[in-house]
């Protein structure tokens, strides 16, 4: 190989070895930013437990208020029922 050549070479990997600094220079900058992120991230999960605890609160009060509902319908509606029927039944028997 001619010294020409060796020259050319040395030059394209001296230009190569730049690129990769500053890749490396990229990679540290997106590490500092993907750790402020992180932390901003889990800074907020902390802050919105209140708040999914507070949801899982008011879900398990909607599920007990309707189904304390489908009671009350259930006995309005045997009840209504049963007066409907005390009502047929009474003037034939003359209560």
């Amino acid at each position: 190989m001619s010294s020409n050549q060796m020259d050319r070479l040395e030059a394209k990997v001296d230009r190569i070895d730049e690129r990769l600094d500053q890749i490396d220079k990229h990679l540290e900058r997106y590490n500092v930013q993907l750790e402020v992120h992180i932390k901003r991230n889990d800074a907020f999960e902390e802050a919105l437990k209140p708040v999914v605890a507070h949801m899982q609160f008011i879900d398990a009060t909607k599920t007990l208020l309707g189904s304390a509902a489908k009671v009350m319908a259930w006995t309005l509606g045997i009840a209504t029922g049963l007066v409907a029927l005390w009502a047929a039944v009474a003037p034939a028997s003359g209560f």
